[in-house]
C-alpha cells in the first residue's frame, strides 16, 4: 500500500512539461505500474501463486485496462490536459490502494461472516459432464435459436463481418435480449471441459466432446468481436488449470506465460481483422489473419485512459455529476425491457456525443470503472467501488480458494469477474452471471453428486488465504 502511494506521487512528479509528445507518459506510467505491482512482485520470491491471488490480479487489471497505451513509445497525449492526466493517475492510485484495504478488511471480518461455500462438497465425473452438456447447449443457443436452429445460417454468420448474423445485437431485440443472455452459460464450456479431464485424468470421448463444443463456442465469441468475452473464456480455464496443478512450478508458469502471450496475440488479431472483409473467422481459417504482426502497431485497449482523463475534465466542470441514475442504470441493463418496460433508458449523460465521439446511435465508450464510478459522485463512488472490489476479491481469496475442484473452478471464474469488471461497471454486472449459474447450478444438484475431499498434505507451492 505504501508502494501504491510512493508510485502515484511518482508519477506524478515525473509527468513532463511536454507530456503531449510521443512517449512522454512512459515514465509516469511506468512508475505508477510499479508501484501497482511492488506488492506481487515482492511476495512471488517466497510464493508464487500469489499472482493468481485476486489482489495481485485485480493490480494487473489497472495496468492493462488504463496504463498500456499510454506506456507505448508513440502514445501521444495532445488531446489531454495535464491536470486530467495528474488527477487520472491519482484515481488509479486510490483505486488500487482502497482495493487491498478492502481485501483486509475481508480478512479481518472473515470469521464473522457466514459461509457462502461448503469446503466438504465437490463435483463428480457425472455432474461435469452434465454441467458441461447443459450450459454448451445453452450457450450455443444463443445462436441456434435466433437462426432457428438451422445449421446454414449459422455457418453463414460464423463466417462473416462483425455485426452481421441472426444473433447480432440489432437484429434481435426484446425477448429477444432474453436469448442473447443464454449465452453466459456458454462461458463455462472451458473451464468445466478442463476440470472433466483433471477428473477423468485422461482425455477420453466426454473430455473431447467439450473441447469441440467449447472451441465451437468460442469461434462465435471471436466471431462478434468481443475481445473481453473471449478473455474471460480463455483466461478462467488458464486459472483453472493452474490451479488444478498440484504446485506452480517451473513449467507451470512456463505454459501459464506462453497462453497468455497466445491469447494476447489472439486479442490483438481480432482488433486488426473484426472489421475486415469475411469476418475474424474467415481470417484465422484461410490464414490471412497470421500475414502481418498484430503487434506491429501499440496494443489497444480500448482507448480507456484517453476517455478517462476527457470525463474528468468534463465532469464536474461542464457537467454534473449523474449520482444514482448512471448506477441503477447499467445494474438493470441486463434485464431485457420486455420484462420491465419503464426501465432507465440512459446513465444521465451521452458521453460519445459530449466527447465528440458520437459516430452512430448505439456507438458507447468504455472509461473503466473507475471513469464510470467517477461519473455518479465522483471520488467518493470511485473509493467506495475500490473498497467494495478489494473486498470481494479477500472473500474469493479466503472462500473459494480450496482444495476441491468445486472451488477451483469458483475461484477462477471470480478471478476474471473482478478483472473483467475493471473495464466497466457493466461488466462486473454481466460477468457475474456465468459465477451464479455455477453456484446455483451445483446447489441445485449437490445433495445427490456430493463427494468427500480427500485430504491431502499441501504442496510446497500451494497457496493459503493470508492471516490478517
Amino acid at each position: 500500500m505504501l508502494a501504491i502511494i510512493l508510485g502515484t506521487l511518482g508519477a506524478i512528479l515525473l509527468l513532463p512539461d511536454d507530456y503531449y509528445e510521443p512517449g512522454q507518459l512512459r515514465a509516469s506510467v511506468f512508475v505508477l505500474g510499479l508501484g501497482l505491482l511492488t506488492g506481487p512482485l515482492i511476495s512471488a520470491f517466497t510464493d508464487t501463486r500469489v499472482w493468481i491471488r485476486a489482489e495481485s490480479v485485480m493490480m494487473i487489471g489497472l495496468i492493462y485496462w488504463l496504463l498500456m497505451e499510454p506506456f507505448s513509445s508513440d502514445y501521444t497525449a495532445y488531446e489531454l490536459t495535464k491536470a486530467g492526466i495528474i488527477k487520472a493517475f491519482g484515481l488509479i492510485g486510490l483505486f488500487g490502494f482502497l482495493i487491498l484495504l478492502g481485501s483486509k478488511l475481508a480478512h479481518t471480518w472473515h470469521h464473522s461472516m457466514s459461509r457462502v461455500s461448503n469446503p466438504s462438497a465437490d463435483f463428480s465425473v457425472d455432474w461435469l459432464y452434465s454441467a458441461l452438456m447443459v450450459c454448451s447447449a445453452l450457450g450455443l443457443m444463443a445462436r441456434l435459436i435466433p437462426c432457428s436452429f438451422s445449421p446454414v445460417c449459422m455457418m453463414e454468420g460464423l463466417f462473416s463481418e462483425r455485426g452481421v448474423g441472426a444473433w447480432s445485437r440489432g437484429v434481435i431485440g426484446g425477448s429477444g435480449a432474453f436469448v442473447s443472455h443464454l449465452q453466459y452459460f456458454g462461458y463455462l464450456a472451458l473451464p468445466l471441459t478442463i476440470a472433466l479431464h483433471h477428473r477423468t485424468g485422461r482425455i477420453d470421448w466426454r473430455v473431447a466432446l467439450g473441447m469441440a463444443l467449447t472451441t465451437l463456442f468460442l469461434l462465435f465469441l471471436i466471431k462478434d468481436g468481443g475481445r473481453r468475452l473471449v478473455g474471460m473464456v480463455l483466461g478462467s480455464g488458464m486459472i483453472t488449470w493452474l490451479l488444478l496443478r498440484p504446485r506452480l512450478g517451473l513449467r507451470e508458469i512456463a505454459v501459464g506465460a506462453l497462453s497468455g502471450v497466445m491469447m494476447l496475440t489472439l486479442l490483438q488479431i481480432m482488433v486488426v481483422f473484426r472489421t475486415e472483409q469475411g469476418g475474424i473467422v474467415s481470417g484465422l481459417f484461410s490464414g490471412s489473419a497470421f500475414g502481418i504482426n498484430p503487434f506491429s502497431t501499440s496494443l489497444s485497449v480500448d482507448n480507456n485512459f484517453l476517455f478517462l482523463v476527457k470525463t474528468i475534465d468534463l465532469i464536474p466542470e461542464f457537467k454534473r455529476h449523474t449520482g444514482w441514475t448512471a448506477i441503477i442504470y447499467w445494474a438493470v441493463r441486463p434485464i431485457p425491457r420486455v420484462f420491465w418496460p419503464d426501465k432507465p433508458i440512459g446513465p444521465g449523460i451521452n458521453l460519445p456525443h459530449e466527447l465528440g465521439q458520437y459516430w452512430s446511435e448505439n456507438f458507447t465508450l468504455t472509461i473503466s470503472a473507475i471513469g464510470d464510478w467517477y461519473v455518479s459522485f465522483g471520488i467518493w463512488s470511485v473509493a467506495a467501488a475500490a473498497l467494495l472490489m478489494g473486498f470481494l476479491g479477500g472473500k474469493l481469496v479466503l472462500v473459494w480458494l480450496g482444495p476441491t475442484v468445486r472451488q477451483k473452478l469458483l475461484y477462477s471464474l471470480g478471478l476474471m469477474w473482478l478483472f473483467i469488471g475493471l473495464r466497466n461497471y457493466l461488466e462486473l454486472i454481466l460477468m457475474s452471471y456465468p459465477i451464479i449459474a455455477l453456484y446455483l447450478l451445483g446447489k441445485l444438484s449437490m445433495a445427490r453428486n456430493d463427494q468427500p475431499v480427500v485430504s491431502q498434505a499441501p504442496s510446497s507451492g500451494a497457496l493459503q488465504p493470508a492471516k490478517p
